[in-house]
């Protein structure tokens, strides 16, 4: 066999999803507690589409201290009403689509020493009108939307 030899970080460079924005489906949704805090949060279970054929899976978590991504979410995924309610559940979630902003975040040292790799993460939930997806990066000025107020 043949091949072409690479790093550990060429790697797992690889198997990262370019920054940018990109339409997601929520596959799972599971309500539970934050480890670092014990607060209610909601685990999403991601399906991140990437041109015609790729695909990423990718958790993201709802908190209500990451209050604006919990907000835009529910703006844009047609859950406002139950944003407004103050209430949501992992059933409101599952099956809803958008589009995201992933990012990239660099790995963290480990308690052994060790480093974990760079990883994928939603930066936030954006509205998808105007906005195209791509697969190189960011979208350019005349896609982002003017404005991220939402009128209610």
């Amino acid at each position: 066999m043949k091949f072409q030899p690479k790093s550990e970080d060429d790697i797992n460079n690889e198997r990262l999803c370019p920054e940018g924005v990109y339409p997601f489906e929520v596959l799972k949704a599971t309500e539970g507690k934050s480890k670092s805090s014990g607060a209610d949060m909601i685990t999403l279970k991601l399906r991140v589409f990437v041109g015609a054929e790729d695909t990423y899976l990718i958790d993201d978590y709802l908190l209500d201290s990451v209050a604006y991504k919990l907000f835009h979410f529910c703006s844009y995924t047609g859950l406002a009403q139950k944003y407004e309610s103050g209430t949501l559940s992992d059933k409101d979630c599952e099956g809803k689509t958008g589009y995201l902003k992933m990012g990239i975040q660099k790995g963290k040292k480990k308690d052994d020493g060790g480093v974990w790799p760079d990883r994928n993460t939603v930066k936030d939930y954006v509205r998808g009108d105007g906005i195209k997806p791509n697969r190189i990066g960011s979208p350019t000025a005349s896609e982002q939307p003017a404005s991220d107020d939402v009128p209610f």
